[in-house]
Parts: C-alpha cells; sequence; structure tokens
C-alpha cells in the first residue's frame, strides 16, 4: 500500500481554499480536502508581526503526489510565500487507507 501524508496550507480568502481543494480533489491527487475557517494566525512578514484571519487547508494525498499537489497551490494560491508542509500519516484505519487508495491516482 502507498504512504499517505497531510499536506497543510493556508489562505486568507475562503474562494481560494475553494479553488484548491475542488482542483486536488476534482485531479484524484487528494481524496478530501478539509477547510477549517476562522483560524487566528500570527506571522512575521517582511519586517512586520502581522496578525490575519485564515482558512487552514488540510489535504490527504500519497506521498508520491506531494511535488504535484505543491505545484497546484503555488500556481493558484493568492500569496507570494504559501506555506506548505507536509506530514506522514501514522497510522489509519485499514478502511480508511483503502478509501485513499480508490480516490487519489
Amino acid at each position: 500500500m502507498p504512504e499517505f501524508v497531510l499536506c497543510v496550507t493556508t489562505t486568507n480568502r475562503k474562494s481560494i481554499a475553494d479553488k484548491l481543494a475542488r482542483i486536488l480533489v476534482h485531479s484524484k491527487l487528494s481524496a478530501c480536502v478539509n477547510i477549517v475557517e476562522n483560524i487566528k494566525s500570527v506571522y512575521s512578514w517582511r519586517g512586520k508581526v502581522v496578525r490575519d484571519r485564515e482558512y487552514l487547508v488540510i489535504i490527504k494525498t500519497r506521498k508520491s503526489r506531494i511535488k504535484k499537489v505543491q505545484g497546484v497551490i503555488l500556481e493558484n494560491h493568492n500569496y507570494q510565500l504559501p506555506e506548505f508542509i507536509w506530514f506522514k500519516i501514522g497510522g489509519a484505519s485499514t478502511e480508511f487507507l483503502k478509501w485513499l487508495v480508490e480516490n487519489t491516482r
């Protein structure tokens, strides 16, 4: 069975979060994308501390698709430097992993 990962990005625009989810699921680069609304982010940007309301985008995909997922994010994101972090899925139910296999390419 392939290895799976969670990829994470954030955006301050709901339309961008929705667009990323739609592209990734439609293309089968992700079996599922969760969009968590109304998170508060505090970060440093160009010498200033910025506070922003953002959408957290959590992408479930195969490890072998990380570069393609990152490409979709870079091509469609509204930030100059979008966050892109990924984590290995350390464990999941057999049924869920089968579903991931069936819904990703």
